[in-house]
């Protein structure tokens, strides 16, 4: 194959790959970290879009849902995504890892090749696994948080599928979870990444998560 096939085939498949970031108009003081975050350690040309309510996200496309319920704008959201593959997260995850290109391309390649609903580029506890033929783990059948918003790559079509228009993040994960517990829905993960790809900024309540002053420090971050 000639080199510049080579380089084709790659800009083909970061051309089948967008962002989708979920958030709301409370914590808009967050996006100025993430977004300083996000281009350090996300720095690709991909088409980036937040799902919000009524504030615009400087320099990025925002769905605009109002004050509807967070799995409805999400779904709104991807509905305007033409490409296959979502990497998925969410406004307070502020990245500090760079997976690198060719891993984001080798990742892409592999859901296809694999035929993967969702590819969790990040570790996590209380998950549970099975080995496969690859280089992933394929999350057991009844596994607890088989649907997590840990950082991840979904097929577009499985994020319409599962996100129920009346679900909080916390019942896409809970909820649907529980919903298809039992059943095989083509889930991997890396178990070669990194624990630490990410910081989780507030937990519930709006609260400033623990380390947080060293992180902001060390990533030169504002206060929020």
């Amino acid at each position: 194959m000639m080199l510049d096939t080579i380089d084709q085939l790659g800009t083909e498949i970061m051309d089948n790959l967008a962002v989708l970031v979920g958030t709301c108009d409370q914590y808009s003081t967050l996006w100025p970290n993430f977004i300083k975050c996000y281009e350090k350690y996300f720095p690709y040309n991909v088409p980036t879009i937040f799902a919000g309510e009524t504030i615009t996200v400087p320099k990025y496309e925002t769905h605009l849902g109002g004050k509807e319920a967070w799995g409805k704008r999400i779904k709104g959201a991807v509905t305007k995504i033409k490409e296959d593959y979502i990497f998925f997260i969410l406004e307070d995850y502020y990245l500090f890892f760079d997976y690198g290109e060719e891993q984001i391309k080798q990742y892409i390649k592999d859901m296809d090749k694999y035929d993967m609903n969702r590819l969790q580029i990040s570790r996590s506890d209380f998950q549970s696994y099975i080995k496969t033929d690859s280089k992933y783990l394929k999350f057991h059948d009844n596994s607890e948080y088989s649907f997590s918003m840990q950082p991840s790559i979904w097929k577009r079509d499985w994020i319409l599928e599962t996100c129920d228009e009346e679900y909080s993040p916390w019942d896409f994960e809970c909820k649907t979870t529980k919903k298809y517990r039992g059943q095989d829905i083509k889930t991997y993960i890396d178990p070669h990444i990194n624990f630490d790809v990410y910081f989780n900024a507030v937990r519930c309540g709006f609260h400033k998560s623990p380390g947080w002053e060293q992180f902001r420090e060390k990533e030169l971050l504002d206060e929020f």
